[in-house]
């Protein structure tokens, strides 16, 4: 499990919500809803388009790893010492680089992401072969990953947003990255009002993958809140100046 922790500290956002007659707290749930939206798009592979994460989840598996035909494959791996002739140069490989089924594939792939969760282009002497059939496996298993990690932040958003009221409550639109809703369950959410010191929303995914730094990092827990503000506040002044014109 993993959580965000937003807190109202912002001087700008309460004065814009008395101006527009909402309370910090409620404030407060909007900026939470907007941070769990944010979260689900900076989730690696980042996005909210479900054919742009698709392409983006498939190119850093082929970055580094030629998948084969399995006769091809056996034809590569049978020789003696076992080659392949990665754009033109032929590479010996060892055991580490012939990838058999969808495990070592997935962990070929994760072995070798950067801090910020993009996959690292490798020299040929270290990429890796594998069959057809096991790469598409993996990549299968990889989005629905992608998926369920994304989808977790969209569901506590959902959470949060029961306890938002008035006359234009904040949701999670049932059209926003619908694709990755269907796994909301993975998701929850708190919030604390304070009578002493500060209210608090805490966002909550339950999806595994999200624990890994290299998906959703701290960084991008506080690239996520810093926006939520930042629309939250600009959808304030935009309604007060509405509601004044």
């Amino acid at each position: 499990m993993i959580s965000i922790k937003a807190e109202m500290s912002n001087a700008k956002m309460r004065k814009f919500s008395r101006l527009f007659g909402e309370t910090s707290n409620q404030a407060l749930v909007r900026v939470g809803v907007n941070t769990a939206k944010m979260a689900a798009v900076l989730t690696q592979p980042e996005g909210k388009s479900k054919k742009k994460i698709i392409k983006s989840i498939n190119s850093g598996a082929t970055r580094n790893i030629a998948a084969l035909p399995a006769k091809t494959f056996n034809y590569f791996t049978q020789k003696k010492p076992p080659a392949f002739p990665f754009y033109g140069k032929w590479v010996r490989l060892d055991n580490s680089q012939i990838l058999r089924g969808p495990g070592e594939i997935y962990n070929f792939v994760e072995k070798h992401r950067n801090n910020k969760g993009r996959v690292k282009s490798l020299p040929r002497g270290q990429r890796a072969i594998c069959k057809t059939g096991d790469m598409d496996k993996a990549m299968t298993a990889r989005r629905k990953l992608a998926g369920v990690s994304k989808g977790s932040w969209l569901g506590a958003g959902k959470s949060l947003a029961r306890k938002s009221r008035g006359a234009n409550p904040e949701t999670v639109g049932k059209n926003y990255m619908a694709w990755a809703q269907k796994h909301a369950d993975k998701g929850t959410a708190k919030f604390r009002r304070a009578i002493i010191g500060k209210s608090y929303a805490l966002l909550i995914s339950k999806a595994i993958a999200t624990k890994d730094t290299r998906f959703f990092s701290r960084q991008a827990a506080k690239e996520a809140i810093e926006k939520a503000f930042k629309t939250t506040l600009n959808w304030y002044r935009r309604e007060v100046k509405r509601r004044l014109a």
